[in-house]
């Protein structure tokens, strides 16, 4: 191992050329926020190029000057010390105050303590160095095999050892020796206990160990030779939960005769992957030596141990599910450890949002209408929002037979308070008074606060998607955003007062990072490339600290990006964006593309830059910059009538965009993906407008769709229908007309638009047969049409050179039907 010495006065004399010397002008790239320091002097962000280059940029905020570094993978950065591991396995540990530059080569990971300073280095053999901040290796050992750093001290676990070292005076302290003769089972480390827990084996002996932070045996206990049948193992406070999953391997291969049921809860492929994954448990407490039984539940799903270890919470995500509901109401029971018996049981609760107190015995959930708190040591259950006089739910598109929280809950780190998010606003309710508080004001009814913090907690043990999200009480950031998706900003709640950072305008706001002092965060429209900003909390100063794209972009060069709004004829308001070739000429008319799905109206705060590597095989800027003026149409949708809704807006559209630019009416095409190949596929089934389209990862045959089911969900898709983007008000057998008017396959025969269609054929979140069936629909009629089937790709495109050979072949698709370019040699 090598460590060399830089210092800065040399860096920044070399850094210029390093810097303008490599061949960054021909490639765009994006911004990656990453870190920010505590006094926001420092920050951290990546640059990834379209080529799949990486650079690593540390940031002086105040300065602004930069360092680069080459393939960056994992990095530390606080007030004192940036330290950075590159791909090719070297370290640099950069001093902060004395700008004094490390490198440490052939390093496969690295722990930084910021106590003392020491970083701790590991190579591919597993030997360890500990580095001090002059540079100096203080400590050296090998062949380990996990380290943990455990308030000042490093505890180390070899094959035949386990020791602590004390991270200021290094000195050793081992724990116990000989261990070869132990299996380690689990290791776990409990910062809020202040205790590193072991369960070992040796032989049929199973026996678990208890140190504190300092190496002092606190709790050592023989455990019964019963959990050598159970394989998998967690801590949990002063208990040891063993688990296995019986029928694991018994479902893993199964091919005997399949019975199913309309009796049962779910179709039977659903209900025997949960089966599969069940576990059964047996919960040891290792203070009283006693001993609980979790047996399997037909029907539980999820089960975890909470409220100090005297409850097992268990979820049924498949009681309810009646196939209409994009996400399944679960019903959840509470049982006691000791006796079994259910002690609260809720159904049909929001399945997004689920919160488990870490400090008190609460946990908070979602039903109807309300957040709801139980409490289990009052064995109570409380209406937090029922008497605030504002809505905290929301229903999924336009179906009103559902509601759904508008947001998460959030509790404050002492768990005596939550915040809630109403239709506009944020609310502060104190659990200890109950009484609610609301911090924020809306004063447009169009305008909405979201909490931004990030989560703190972990999930609850084997409950996915369950957090106890607690923030600190005294500072919220927040988004503020308009319901169209047409303006955002962004502010923060700090000392009982908001401060606005971004005004509300036509930017997208994202990648927050955040420190006690200071935000940095990225901006974009779709005239200006990333812009990296930073915010200090105490001074409210804001200052742009980094413009990206500076080598290439060149805004006369650039397609321009419009938005213009109206009124209907109802006084809604809606708006389209426009997205120009850089050389737009008034006298010129020009072909459009339209760009379909929902709101892609919302897009022209997004920065796109020209690329042939798209998921989805468009690229606006490319297209644009190809001749061809876009269209990003926001659609108004109306119940039962999703492509009477995408054909009205998007006639009123064009005919708005067509009074402004200089469209050839006879020259329009139109594209969309997933739900917008829906919207495609009815719109040339419905209208002759369009010269050519085209539709990708799309349904065509919304019956077959319907009555089938999804290989990656296990349901059928009929909650695609009546709770997401189709927007129907009942079932097929509710409302048969309807479907069938909406059904493109059904109209195929009025289809005059060339119409070119794709999918990856490994997608099973819209079928790829889909695209198929449209197909066989068309070339049986004898129409115009085209497939594009990918390989090993999904409802994306993954691969380069698919992303690429897709794009290609749009371009070349709108260039033969809408400018009468040479016919492409693939269309024969």
């Amino acid at each position: 191992m090598k460590a060399t010495k830089l210092f800065f006065a040399v860096f920044y004399l070399v850094f210029p050329l390093f810097l303008y010397g490599q061949n960054t002008n021909s490639q765009w790239y994006q911004v990656f926020n990453k870190t920010v320091t505590k006094n926001g002097k420092w920050l951290y962000f990546v640059k990834y190029y379209e080529n799949g280059k990486q650079e690593g940029v540390l940031q002086n905020g105040s300065t602004l000057k930069m360092m680069v570094f080459e393939n960056p993978n994992n990095v530390y950065l606080d007030d004192k010390v940036f330290i950075l591991r590159n791909n090719d396995n070297t370290v640099f540990i950069r001093n902060l105050k004395k700008q004094e530059e490390l490198q440490f080569q052939n390093i496969s990971d690295f722990t930084y303590d910021p106590d003392t300073g020491n970083t701790i280095l590991t190579t591919p053999g597993k030997d360890i160095s500990i580095v001090d901040n002059t540079g100096s290796i203080r400590y050296k050992s090998t062949a380990i095999e996990k380290t943990v750093i455990a308030k000042g001290n490093l505890w180390i676990r070899k094959k035949n050892v386990i020791s602590l070292l004390n991270l200021k005076n290094l000195k050793e302290k081992i724990i116990t020796d000989n261990f070869q003769i132990w299996t380690v089972l689990k290791e776990t480390v409990s910062p809020e206990e202040k205790l590193i827990k072991l369960l070992l084996k040796k032989d049929s002996i199973f026996l678990t160990r208890f140190y504190d932070f300092d190496g002092h045996l606190q709790l050592e206990k023989n455990l019964p030779s019963v959990i050598a049948n159970y394989p998998i193992y967690n801590f949990a406070s002063s208990h040891l939960t063993a688990s296995k999953q019986p029928f694991k391997e018994q479902l893993k291969n199964i091919d005997t005769l399949e019975v199913w049921s309309s009796q049962d809860m779910g179709l039977k492929p659903k209900i025997m992957k949960y089966k599969a994954q069940a576990y059964t448990d047996l919960i040891l407490d290792l203070n009283t030596g006693k001993q609980y039984d979790n047996p399997y539940i037909f029907g539980a799903t999820r089960s975890s141990l909470i409220f100090g270890n005297n409850v097992i919470l268990d979820f049924y995500d498949l009681e309810n599910d009646d196939f209409m509901e994009e996400i399944t109401p679960p019903t959840f029971r509470l049982r006691d450890i000791k006796s079994g018996k259910t002690i609260f049981s809720v159904d049909r609760i929001d399945g997004q949002y689920f919160h488990v107190a870490k400090k008190f015995n609460q946990l908070f959930y979602f039903k109807n209408k309300d957040w709801w708190m139980y409490d289990y040591d009052k064995r109570k259950a409380v209406n937090l929002t029922v008497d605030l006089g504002t809505n905290f739910y929301q229903f999924n598109r336009l179906n009103e037979k559902v509601t759904i929280a508008i947001s998460r809950l959030f509790l404050s780190k002492d768990n005596k308070k939550v915040f809630l998010t109403d239709e506009n606003d944020i609310w502060k309710y104190d659990l200890t008074t109950n009484k609610a508080i609301r911090l924020t004001h809306s004063v447009d009814k169009h305008i909405s606060y979201r909490i931004l913090n990030n989560s703190f907690n972990e999930p609850v043990q084997r409950l996915a998607g369950t957090k106890s999200s607690e923030i600190d009480e005294n500072f919220l950031l927040l988004d503020i955003s308009k319901d169209d998706g047409s303006a955002q900003a962004l502010a923060v709640y700090r000392d009982q007062k908001i401060d606005i950072i971004e005004a509300l305008n036509a930017n997208t706001i994202s990648q927050l990072v955040y420190s006690e002092n200071a935000v940095t965060y990225v901006t974009e429209n779709g005239n200006e490339p990333y812009v990296l900003k930073l915010y200090n909390f105490n001074s409210k100063k804001k200052s742009t600290v980094y413009l990206s794209n500076k080598e290439i972009f060149e805004p006369s060069l650039f397609p321009r990006t419009k938005v213009h709004f109206w009124k209907g004829k109802d006084e809604e308001s809606n708006y389209c964006s426009v997205v120009l070739p850089p050389d737009y000429n008034t006298s010129k008319k020009y072909p459009v593309i339209v760009r379909i799905y929902e709101n892609e109206a919302k897009g022209y705060k997004d920065f796109v830059y020209p690329s042939y590597y798209n998921q989805n095989g468009f690229n606006r800027s490319l297209f644009a910059m190809n001749g061809y003026i876009i269209l990003l149409p926001r659609i108004i949708y109306k119940q039962n009538e999703p492509g009477q809704s995408a054909l009205s807006g998007i006639e009123t559209a064009i005919s708005k965009m067509a009074s402004i630019y200089n469209i050839d009416l006879n020259r329009i095409g139109i594209i969309g993906h997933s739900f917008g190949g829906f919207e495609v596929n009815y719109l040339v089934s419905h209208s002759n407008i369009f010269k050519a389209a085209i539709s990708g990862a799309s349904i065509s045959d919304i019956t077959a769709s319907y009555f089938s089911m999804n290989q990656n969900s296990l349901r059928p898709d009929i909650y695609r229908y009546t709770d997401q983007s189709f927007r129907f008000t009942g079932s097929f057998y509710d409302i048969k007309d309807v479907y069938y008017e909406t059904n493109p396959i059904f109209h195929a025969d009025k289809i005059n638009t060339p119409l070119l269609l794709w999918a990856g054929k490994e997608d099973y979140h819209v079928n790829w047969n889909q695209s198929v069936s449209m197909f066989i629909a068309l070339q049986s009629l004898k129409k115009d049409s085209k497939l594009l089937l990918f390989p090993k790709e999904v409802h994306v495109l993954l691969k380069k050179e698919n992303q690429k050979e897709a794009t290609i072949r749009f371009i070349q698709w709108f260039d033969y039907y809408l400018k009468d370019y040479k016919r492409p040699p693939w269309f024969n």
